[in-house]
């Protein structure tokens, strides 16, 4: 029988923050065994999200020509603990000063996935090649490290030998001053109006937690292949439920409210993969609404509430329109 490695599996997994709460134990099973379990909307299994239509893009910011981080095969010897932070720490704020899809000098469809493993063996950090179990038959890439208490988890998807897709997530306290390039007003203010925004509501929480739940918000741009999902707490008020993506954990006394979730799903620009194809092999937690339904709004009209508030945008979405 097939045995599947998931040695950083769930921890990865935990980063991205997606509605979960228990996974198979850090060792070597059979794929049979291997499904985690989700904390997920009681609801069906989501459909898949159809293609939206790109919206014109509204002064975006100006880009950076990306800067091939992946060293050479001739590179020196890994780095110490030091200047692996440092650099860490860097790329969290400038992304390597290349523009998304790209992610630390990766380019989705151009860096092959040598030159992204020896990278990351130059920073120390441990990484191997894994099968996934969603779909069977397709291999990634993954390592990951916890750098001053924010767990950072990747994962490269490989298609003749060039990194097709990568999976990322960080998490941790003060995310907003340590990751800067990720947080949404920078990916909005930098990408421009989504091509769709989705949000998904964990009511099935409720049970436990009567006032308070979480959500995941996906902005998504189609073009470009980027796929940002912020995760936070959404806070009973009535009959709805408020959520502030610009200061996700609001409300929440159980949460620091510097405390937050990143995760990027990144591929090929012009491939025109809709979100849950991004997602692969993860796919959907839950079941994502589109902002018009759960806010009333557009990708363009919640672009400019996000970007051109004085104050932090927060929006209200009605109990009833959730399972």
């Amino acid at each position: 029988m097939l045995m599947i490695k998931i040695r950083h599996y769930c921890s990865f997994l935990a980063v991205l923050g997606l509605f979960f709460t228990s996974c198979s134990p850090l060792q070597q099973v059979s794929p049979s065994s291997m499904a985690p379990t989700f904390t997920v909307l009681p609801s069906n299994t989501p459909p898949a999200l159809e293609k939206p239509t790109a919206s014109p893009v509204l002064s975006p910011s100006a880009t950076t020509t990306p800067i091939p981080l992946p060293p050479s095969p001739t590179l020196q010897p890994s780095l110490d603990e030091a200047n692996t932070k440092e650099i860490i720490l860097e790329l969290l704020k400038t992304n390597g000063s290349c523009k998304l899809p790209c992610f630390w000098g990766i380019t989705p469809g151009e860096t092959t996935l040598d030159e992204a493993k020896r990278f990351f063996d130059h920073l120390g950090w441990t990484g191997d090649d894994y099968q996934a179990f969603i779909p069977p038959d397709e291999t990634f890439y993954e390592t990951g490290r916890d750098v001053d208490g924010h767990g950072i988890g990747i994962m490269i998807y490989p298609q003749n030998g060039l990194a097709e897709t990568i999976h990322s997530g960080f998490g941790g306290r003060n995310f907003k001053t340590l990751m800067p390039y990720y947080t949404i007003e920078q990916v909005l203010s930098s990408e421009g109006v989504p091509s769709q925004v989705y949000v998904s509501l964990a009511t099935g929480l409720e049970v436990s937690t009567p006032k308070i739940t979480d959500y995941n918000l996906d902005v998504f741009y189609q073009e470009s292949q980027i796929l940002v999902i912020y995760g936070g707490s959404a806070i009973k008020i009535g009959d709805a439920y408020k959520i502030c993506p610009g200061n996700p954990n609001q409300g929440n006394p159980n949460v620091p409210e510097d405390e937050g979730s990143i995760s990027l799903f990144l591929g090929v620009p012009g491939n025109e993969l809709t979100p849950e194809e991004l997602m692969n092999p993860f796919g959907q937690f839950g079941s994502p609404l589109t902002i018009d339904k759960v806010f009333g709004i557009s990708p363009e009209e919640f672009y400019k509430k996000m970007t051109q508030s004085k104050e932090p945008a927060c929006f209200l979405t009605p109990r009833s329109i959730w399972p």
